[in-house]
């Protein structure tokens, strides 16, 4: 009897390793989808604050844009990486 209630305690244990290997797998490509989300936010938040996103340059020359135009754009952006699988949920 001792016996298999040692055995059994050993099956739960082994049975909470496995579910928390399989929650850390989820949690490593939860940040993975984060960390590639901050890579294309970063840079373009550093450039939208040091610019000022009054004018874009374009091949055609310089042309005033206004307001809306720049807040609709992180909208798009984030239904372009919810297409692509970046912030869909897991």
């Amino acid at each position: 009897m001792k016996k298999k209630l040692k055995n059994l305690d050993q099956e739960i244990e082994e049975l909470h390793n496995y579910i928390h290997l399989i929650q850390s797998e989820n949690q490593n490509r939860n940040t993975n989808k984060l960390s590639h989300i901050a890579t294309i936010f970063l840079p373009i938040s550093v450039v939208f604050s040091v610019l000022e996103p009054i004018f874009f340059l374009t091949s055609l020359g310089l042309y005033l844009i206004n307001y809306s135009q720049v807040q609709l754009f992180p909208k798009y952006l984030m239904a372009c990486l919810w297409d692509l699988g970046y912030l869909s949920p897991s």
